[in-house]
C-alpha cells in the first residue's frame, strides 16, 4: 500500500499538507492582493466620481451664476431699452406736440391778425361813410357855441377886431361896421380898438343891422375885411371835406389793390 505503481511519483503525506497550506497562503495573499487592488480601484473611483460630482456642481454653480448674469444683464438692457423707448417717446411726442402748439398758434395769430385787419377795414369804412356827416353836425355845433359865445361875451369881437386892424394896411380911414347889439360895446371900447391901428388913422364905427351879431365888417379906401362867422365855419368845412374827399379817395384806391 506504501509502494506507488512504477512511473507514478508519490508525495508524502507530510509534504501534501505542507503544499496546501502554501497555496492556502498564496490564495490568500491573492486575493487579499486582488481586493487591495479593487478596494483601491474603488476608491479612485470614490474618489473620481466625487472629483466629477464636485465639478459638476461647480459648473452647475457657475452656469447658475452665469445665467444670472446673463438674466440680470438681460434685465438691465431691457430696463435701459425701456427707458430710452420712453425717453424717445416722450421727445418725439413733445416735439410734435410742441410743432403742433406753433402751428395752431400761428394759425389762431393769422386769423386774429385777419379779423383785426377786417375790424379796422371796417371801422375805416364807417369812418369814412359817416365821417361827413360828423364833420357837418360838428361844425354846426361848433358854430352855435361860438355865436353863444360872442353873445354873451362881447370881448371876443374886440379881440377879432384887434387882430383885423393890424391886416387893414396904411389906409387913412376905416369904416368898422357892427350890428346894433354889439356897437354900444365896441363904443366904450374904442380907444382900446384904436390902439390896434396905425397912427394917424380915423377910425368910424358904424350900425348896420344887415351884420349879425358877433360878426363886423371893416372897410378902407381900397381893402375890406369881413369878420363873418358862418362864412369863417364855410371855409373851415369846406378845407376840412376836401381833406376827407382825399383820404376817401386814397382808402378806395388801397381797397382795390388788396382785393388784386
Amino acid at each position: 500500500m506504501e509502494e506507488q505503481k512504477k512511473g507514478t511519483s508519490f508525495i508524502p503525506g507530510g509534504q501534501i499538507l505542507t503544499n496546501l497550506e502554501d497555496y492556502s497562503l498564496q490564495v490568500r495573499s491573492e486575493v487579499d492582493a486582488y481586493a487591495k487592488k479593487v478596494r483601491s480601484e474603488a476608491d479612485q473611483l470614490k474618489k473620481s466620481t466625487k472629483e466629477d460630482i464636485e465639478s459638476s456642481l461647480k459648473k452647475r454653480l457657475l452656469a447658475d451664476d452665469e445665467a444670472a448674469e446673463l438674466l440680470g444683464r438681460a434685465k438691465e438692457e431691457a430696463e435701459e431699452l425701456l427707458r430710452k423707448s420712453q425717453t424717445q417717446g416722450f421727445e418725439k411726442g413733445y416735439r410734435d406736440g410742441e410743432k403742433k402748439f406753433h402751428l395752431e398758434i400761428d394759425q389762431r395769430m393769422r386769423e386774429i391778425s385777419n379779423l383785426l385787419s377786417d375790424i379796422q377795414n371796417h371801422r375805416d369804412f364807417l369812418y369814412l361813410t359817416y365821417e361827413k356827416d360828423l364833420l357837418k353836425l360838428c361844425l354846426i355845433i361848433s358854430q352855435k357855441l361860438v355865436v353863444a359865445e360872442l353873445k354873451s361875451n362881447p370881448k371876443m369881437l374886440l379881440a377879432s377886431l384887434q387882430r383885423a386892424a393890424k391886416n387893414m394896411g396904411s389906409s387913412s380911414k376905416v369904416r368898422v361896421f357892427l350890428n346894433d347889439a354889439d356897437y354900444d360895446y365896441i363904443l366904450k371900447k374904442s380907444a382900446d380898438l384904436a390902439g390896434c391901428f396905425d397912427d394917424g388913422q380915423s377910425i368910424t364905427l358904424k350900425k348896420d343891422p344887415s351884420i349879425k351879431a358877433g360878426d363886423a365888417k371893416l372897410e378902407a379906401d381900397f381893402s375890406s375885411i369881413e369878420l363873418n362867422l358862418e362864412n369863417q365855419f364855410k371855409q373851415i368845412e369846406k378845407s376840412l371835406l376836401t381833406r376827407y374827399d382825399l383820404r376817401r379817395q386814397a382808402y378806395l384806391t388801397d381797397s382795390v389793390k388788396k382785393d388784386d
